[in-house]
């Protein structure tokens, strides 16, 4: 079994299209650190989520009136 701290250097080394993954493969452990260390990453990427929708529905406005000139 890995250590907390291995499995942070594996997340911190690993790229975003692998967080998947490395969730999914640490779901099941126990730990309270690890439990912590799953939320957090799952919140940040929620958040990141949803950063994106909102930029997106920014765009949406800029493309509607984007003949009339500067926004």
């Amino acid at each position: 079994m890995k250590s907390i701290k291995e499995i942070v250097k594996e997340f911190e080394e690993a790229g975003e299209e692998m967080y998947p993954a490395l969730l999914e493969e640490y779901e099941s452990d126990t730990r309270s650190g690890v439990r912590k260390l799953l939320l957090k990453i799952k919140k940040k990427r929620e958040d990141l989520e949803k950063e994106i929708a909102r930029t997106e529905s920014m765009k949406k406005y800029e493309h509607q009136y984007e003949h009339l000139g500067y926004l």
